[in-house]
């Protein structure tokens, strides 16, 4: 597809996601009159939306009820995210084992819709299912970077069942030989960024050390 291409199937997807609703969930636009809504199937997208990007980054989810009903913050709608947050300042710094910057990928979440509750209130795996089907892995192919990083558990066992994969044991989905290939693309789990998926990610040396391992990697699929 060329960049023009992308970005209109890109449209057609978030067009989708406006109109679409699970039963349990918000809509992006149930908030402060439609606040933080955006041309995107995800908010986070504002600030990492390369669609030749080589590395393409797959969150869980944007945020929770709990926290879009406080005051509106300016921040997160420009950007789709607080950008001295510790989850984003970390990934940020494990970004750079890949030799990039946040904003030369394309970033973005596997559940587009609003979980009730606090930012660690449980999504259905069906619905992540559902969401897997229907929006990240259609933004995969049209983006067709060379390797998706999954940011976390979650979305990556979802990735998995909604391509019938068999879910490799995520402490090894990190390395390339264990990855998903997907239309020649490579899939991979690594740790949620955040403060609790690093310590259960064996520590933050570890955890860049895994980034590390598939820095080397796209320079490998670079190098073709």
């Amino acid at each position: 597809m060329s960049p023009e291409q992308k970005w209109a199937a890109l449209r057609q997807l978030a067009k989708k996601r406006r109109r679409d609703s699970i039963d349990g969930y918000c809509r992006l636009s149930d908030f402060h009159d439609g606040y933080y809504e955006c041309y995107f199937v995800s908010p986070w997208t504002r600030s990492a939306h390369n669609v030749g990007a080589d590395v393409m980054l797959l969150g869980q989810d944007w945020s929770s009820s709990d926290k879009l009903k406080k005051p509106r913050v300016s921040e997160q709608r420009k950007y789709g995210q607080s950008r001295g947050l510790r989850t984003n300042v970390n990934l940020c710094s494990l970004l750079q084992n890949m030799r990039l910057d946040f904003g030369e990928t394309y970033a973005t979440n596997l559940f587009p819709f609003i979980k009730k509750g606090p930012m660690n209130a449980r999504i259905r795996d069906r619905d992540m299912d559902y969401c897997a089907r229907e929006y990240a892995i259609p933004q995969i192919e049209i983006i067709s970077p060379r390797i998706v990083v999954c940011l976390g558990k979650s979305a990556y066992e979802a990735i998995c069942r909604s391509l019938n994969e068999e879910c490799r044991l995520f402490k090894q989905a990190f390395q390339p030989e264990h990855c998903i290939n997907h239309r020649g693309i490579e899939i991979y789990g690594l740790p949620h960024p955040g403060s609790w998926g690093i310590r259960n990610g064996g520590g933050i040396e570890a955890v860049h050390k895994k980034w590390w391992i598939l820095g080397n990697r796209l320079t490998e699929l670079q190098a073709r």
